[in-house]
């Protein structure tokens, strides 16, 4: 968690108090990158911000998601081990080969948001095959569940998501991932749709997804308007993030999500979000349950 808070004490709207007490691990003014990467004419230095970290053994991965041209890799990672701290060089992870961008006949990685380690040693990870270019939005390749095997570096599995999974407001930027170490082809991936309003599960085993709809991931008309030092502006997102409880007695865990829009937390089993049928029909009944109210 210390790894990710301090990628997140970079970023201009977390307050300074939520930082103080931290031990500084790396820092980064200028984000680089180790050889083999050309930093010529195609880098360019003050588009190539770090969204997130994660941490697996002695490797902290660092994903630049291709918001802007000039990004030569999306997902990077360090030595933690490294005496180097400060402004210490990416390695593109599996390797640079792989972070280009697609071409005819080879598939790569276009643009990855944040990464999951679970407890069978595999990164997942959802690559967006979308370039954000202000004004130029173009999508590469359709969207796809990478999974990788942190011990060989391999990819495990990729998945490009259905038609249906989607919709021309999506933007699938982190996963949480369900399993246990000791069923780990029984796992599951829940994707928060935070334009979308909406929620992709993908099962390993079967290697299928589908898409859950609901009110609850829709953003709140009455908490949209935001202001931060003395600025003002609105946000129409809806559900950003998603958190498992430990398993009940039941064989489930609770899944509990918010809107980054609202003031509400959510909950609804995931003996739900495991069944295609029971997640995919209209009316859900009392499936999904009211579980707070945070007034900020």
């Amino acid at each position: 968690m210390k790894w990710v808070v301090l990628i997140l004490c970079l970023l201009p709207l977390i307050p300074e108090s939520f930082c103080r007490g931290l031990n500084e691990e790396f820092t980064w003014t200028r984000i680089s990158y180790a050889s083999p990467i050309p930093l010529g004419e195609g880098y360019i230095y003050e588009n190539n911000i770090p969204m997130s970290a994660n941490r697996w053994r002695t490797k902290l991965f660092v994903t630049v998601p291709r918001r802007r041209p000039g990004i030569p890799s999306t997902l990077n990672f360090v030595w933690t081990n490294t005496s180097l701290k400060h402004n210490v060089p990416l390695l593109p992870y599996p390797n640079y080969e792989m972070n280009q961008l697609p071409t005819t006949g080879r598939n790569g990685f276009v643009s990855i948001y944040r990464t999951a380690v679970d407890s069978c040693n595999r990164l997942w990870m959802v690559d967006t095959g979308t370039l954000e270019y202000p004004g130029n939005l173009t999508r590469i390749q359709q969207p796809a569940i990478i999974i990788m095997d942190l011990w060989t570096d391999r990819i495990l599995q990729r998945y490009e998501l259905k038609a249906s999974d989607i919709t021309n407001r999506t933007s699938l930027a982190t996963m949480i991932v369900d399993v246990i170490p000791t069923s780990c082809n029984s796992a599951f991936a829940y994707m928060p749709d935070l334009s979308g309003f909406g929620v992709v599960v993908y099962s390993f085993e079967e290697n299928r997804s589908w898409r859950v709809s609901h009110d609850y991931f829709m953003p709140d008309s009455q908490a949209r308007d935001f202001t931060i030092g003395n600025v003002n502006f609105q946000l129409n997102d809806g559900i950003f993030s998603i958190s498992l409880s430990n398993i009940k007695p039941d064989g489930f865990r609770n899944a509990y999500f918010h809107s980054l829009a609202g003031t509400r937390t959510y909950s609804v089993s995931t003996h739900i979000l495991k069944n295609q049928a029971l997640a995919t029909r209209l009316n859900h009944g009392n499936d999904f349950m009211v579980s707070s109210n945070t007034y900020v």
